[in-house]
């Protein structure tokens, strides 16, 4: 189960392109089976490699629970 903020999908990179809702859901269905210390991991790739050199633009808050 996974909870998040709108800060995350609205991270833009630098082609002002956000990260969206979309990409993020894919994304952790790829990956929801892994442990959930690596889900940390990915999850902080996934964001740098999409800002790259752009700052943060919001309060970015994810939360992860495995039921």
């Amino acid at each position: 189960l996974y909870l998040f903020s709108d800060g995350i999908t609205d991270q833009h990179n630098i082609n002002r392109e956000k990260l969206g809702s979309e990409a993020l859901r894919q994304f952790l269905e790829k990956n929801g089976n892994k442990p959930m210390n690596l889900q940390k991991d990915l999850i902080e790739n996934l964001l740098e490699e999409h800002k790259k050199d752009c700052e943060q633009r919001d309060d970015m808050l994810l939360i992860g629970v495995r039921v």
